[in-house]
């Protein structure tokens, strides 16, 4: 069972306290834990029709489907990649007759030996992350921890995060989306390197400094940048109390007014539809901003720029800037300012 870790703000006077902690633990360990899919998630997530699915289903006999218990197909996490690919390869020209005839078998074995390209990742490092990928390929989550900890023992968390890890998520997110990577594979990279960030929160961990708040937004469960941002402030200098994923905006409230906070960031990575978004901007507006300056940032807040900032919420462009966040002077005038130079940058 995954346990909400002990990192920087969450000890005994927890703003949050122990029940919350562990059901928003709770809430995380469900959401990687699920592994079988209605016929309409499978569609909406591939981009397939459900007749398309089924027909593949009988004509070809690619998948074989559990049934629920109120009958419906089941779809497992294979069954979802095995669809991805055959997406994929359709749609460069490829014929669903033709690859059919090579049976699951050999199409599984090729979907996980197609050839790997990594951006980003200079030379001498290629090799590290290489492993990392090839390794959640073929779901060896023990071979993925053991390079994730070599690599951020070996550069330090925030050259490795840069370096490494960021070019992973990205060329294992590009995989995934043509299938030649499960969700096992991916889940295995990401709570490996969400353990190293752990590890560098709380060997940092430190009273000093005046507090940040960090959360991600309700129903945001991507944590690595969020965690990222926190290491960079706690280097710059600040209490970093950070609450976790899918965060509801009165514990983000009440964390800000208990600790005291001079400033509070939050994760919005999903790109919602214009009324949720503008309803979740204007709460933190009216429940947060009053207590201490807001940032946010990630790619669900970038097109709503203009409604942040009529709630007075700081956009930032890049996740480095946050390591340009010195709390020496912090004030909501510098933080104007900054926004109008930096942080938009």
């Amino acid at each position: 069972m995954f346990r909400f870790p002990a990192i920087p703000g969450t000890d005994e006077e927890n703003c949050m306290g122990d029940r919350a902690a562990n059901e928003l633990s709770t809430r995380y360990a469900n959401s990687m834990a699920i592994m079988a899919y209605p016929i309409r998630y499978i569609a909406e997530t591939t981009g397939l029709t459900t007749h398309v699915i089924r027909m593949w289903e009988r004509r070809y006999r690619l998948l074989a489907p559990e049934r629920a218990p109120n009958g419906y197909r089941s779809y497992s996490d294979d069954d979802l990649q095995l669809l991805l690919y055959l997406k994929a390869q359709t749609d460069a020209g490829g014929s669903i007759g033709q690859l059919a005839q090579l049976g699951v078998s050999k199409l599984r074995d090729q979907m996980i030996h197609t050839p790997i390209i990594l951006a980003g990742v200079p030379e001498h490092l290629r090799l590290h992350a290489l492993k990392i990928v090839q390794s959640a390929r073929i779901r060896n989550a023990r071979s993925v921890a053991l390079e994730i900890h070599r690599t951020a023992t070996q550069l330090g968390a925030e050259a490795a995060i840069s370096q490494v890890f960021f070019p992973v998520i990205r060329t294992v997110g590009e995989l995934w989306h043509r299938g030649e990577i499960g969700n096992a594979g991916e889940q295995a990279i990401t709570k490996a390197i969400r353990q190293e960030i752990v590890q560098a929160l709380d060997e940092g961990s430190s009273r000093a400094g005046p507090t940040v708040v960090v959360a991600c937004a309700p129903k945001e469960f991507h944590e690595i940048g969020v965690m990222t941002a926190a290491l960079y402030l706690q280097r710059a200098g600040w209490h970093v109390c950070y609450l976790g994923a899918d965060t509801a905006i009165d514990v983000i409230r009440i964390a800000c007014k208990r600790r005291a906070a001079q400033l509070t960031v939050i994760s919005l990575t999903y790109v919602q539809q214009p009324r949720r978004a503008s309803k979740l901007i204007e709460r933190i507006g009216s429940q947060v901003v009053p207590l201490c300056p807001v940032i946010v940032g990630g790619a669900g807040a970038t097109p709503y720029q203009d409604r942040l900032e009529r709630n007075r919420i700081c956009l930032i462009g890049q996740l480095e800037h946050m390591k340009q966040l010195k709390p020496e002077g912090m004030s909501r005038q510098l933080l104007e300012t900054y926004r109008a130079g930096v942080l938009s940058a």
